[in-house]
């Protein structure tokens, strides 16, 4: 519906050109000529003229509702670029951090070996403040977007909150409680793929000695360990 009546202007126009065609060719037929005192006065180019310019200031409106829309769209794709941009600065921040920690849980797991307190504060994941800070202008982005950037937000902001539980405890964690978290990580870094996916599918990421590597591919195979 609401696309037809963003061209109605047009169609209307069109109609009416035709009209005037058809006024022009058949006027006469349709007595739309008259000869009184000698004078021929031509109403079917009159009533033609007048439809014509009806047609013009249809097509008018068109042009100018058709410029509103093309700039309204393309300054939201340029915010809409912009806010991609600053987003996925802090993405490979995060996924930097979850890949060392994933990689790090993992080694205490095959070791059967307790994750030491001072490890488990130094990979706590990191929160996204830029981008938890950007608010109501992530609504520039598109559904699918917010929608992974958000289930994203709020599964890292539970791993920092359960990793913070587990520091209270004031203790070295248990293996089983290091599967445990492992998991939970190995599922951030699942969603930030689908993240990267979204809104930078060309970013690259590299492992320290390692040829870069698509971050949605990098990060499912580092999940995956």
């Amino acid at each position: 519906m609401g696309i037809f009546l963003r061209f109605l202007p047009v169609l209307l126009a069109v109609i009416l050109v035709v009209g005037a065609v058809l006024v022009v060719l058949n006027g006469a037929c349709l007595g739309l000529t008259d000869n009184a005192a000698g004078a021929t006065e031509n109403v079917a180019g009159a009533l033609a003229g007048a439809m014509i310019g009806a047609a013009g200031i249809f097509i008018g409106s068109s042009l100018d509702k058709l410029s509103v829309w093309w700039n309204a769209r393309a300054d939201l794709e340029d915010r809409s670029q912009k806010i991609r941009t600053l987003v996925t600065v802090e993405l490979a921040n995060v996924a930097s951090g979850l890949i060392a920690t994933n990689a790090h849980l993992q080694n205490c797991i095959s070791a059967g070996a307790a994750l030491p307190l001072s490890d488990l504060r130094a990979h706590r994941p990191l929160p996204m403040p830029l981008t938890e800070g950007l608010g109501v202008e992530l609504l520039n982005l598109s559904s699918q977007q917010v929608d992974v950037l958000s289930t994203l937000l709020c599964n890292i902001r539970r791993t920092g909150q359960n990793v913070g539980d587990l520091i209270e405890l004031n203790r070295d964690l248990h293996p089983l409680q290091t599967v445990t978290l492992k998991n939970a990580v190995s599922s951030d870094m699942e969603i930030l793929s689908q993240v990267f996916e979204q809104i930078a599918p060309n970013r690259r990421l590299s492992l320290q000695g390692q040829a870069p590597q698509l971050a949605v591919t990098l990060l499912r195979e580092q999940a995956a360990r």
